[in-house]
């Protein structure tokens, strides 16, 4: 498998992510992987769904990453 082909798939597999009907997303990966990416996606798509941005929650594991989180979001979203 080229590496070409293998980012195809990881692009494929966090484009999913990022729209999946269930209710709760878990996204587990590693460093440089594109988490944030995917999350960013999620809300967006989320928003577009018409959700209520007062009922999505977004947890992680370190101070630093909400903070990143939530500027990324917000500016992503908000602008």
């Amino acid at each position: 498998m080229s590496i070409q082909v293998a980012i195809q798939e990881a692009e494929q597999i966090q484009i999913a992510a990022a729209q999946d009907d269930n209710s709760k997303v878990r996204v587990i990966a590693g460093p440089g992987s594109g988490k944030s990416k995917v999350i960013e996606d999620r809300i967006q798509w989320l928003l577009e769904q018409g959700i209520d941005p007062r009922t999505i929650i977004v947890l992680s594991f370190t101070n630093a990453s909400v903070k990143d989180l939530r500027e990324r979001i917000l500016e992503r979203c908000c602008d």
